[in-house]
């Protein structure tokens, strides 16, 4: 199960639907488009899970399965823009490139962000694109 509830700055829990509608703390804590972006962002609808999801230890991959859990939008947002990033980076290949394919097999599921000539036109290079936040 994806995010459903948005934690507020006061550390309250609400559903992300209801804040969208309205914000019960009065002030929104960010822009309407910005929370709405981020709540699109968590349902990936994906039937089998990510290489990336993998990565993360097997309890906690299951209980996101099965468990209804709350997100903090703000902790979200280098997410969002790591990918914006992609999106931007996809709209700009061309030529000998191939950009966010998807492949699956029968276990598991992954994208890769480029492959092909991305360095020169004599390569052939796999790219793994990264958005890194300073400390």
């Amino acid at each position: 199960m994806p995010a459903k509830r948005f934690i507020c700055p006061n550390g309250d829990e609400i559903n992300m639907y209801e804040c969208l509608l309205r914000c019960p703390q009065g002030t929104r804590c960010m822009f309407l488009p910005t929370l709405r972006a981020v709540a699109t962002s968590l349902e990936r609808n994906l039937t089998k899970p990510s290489v990336t999801e993998l990565l993360s230890g097997t309890r906690e991959l299951y209980l996101k399965k099965i468990t209804e859990y709350a997100v903090d939008p703000q902790k979200q947002l280098y997410a969002l823009h790591g990918s914006a990033v992609h999106t931007i980076t996809e709209r700009h290949t061309s030529g000998n490139m191939l950009s966010e394919e998807r492949l699956k097999n029968t276990t598991t599921t992954g994208q890769f962000d480029l492959y092909g000539q991305v360095l020169s036109n004599t390569d052939t290079t796999l790219g793994d694109l990264k958005n890194n936040k300073l400390l």
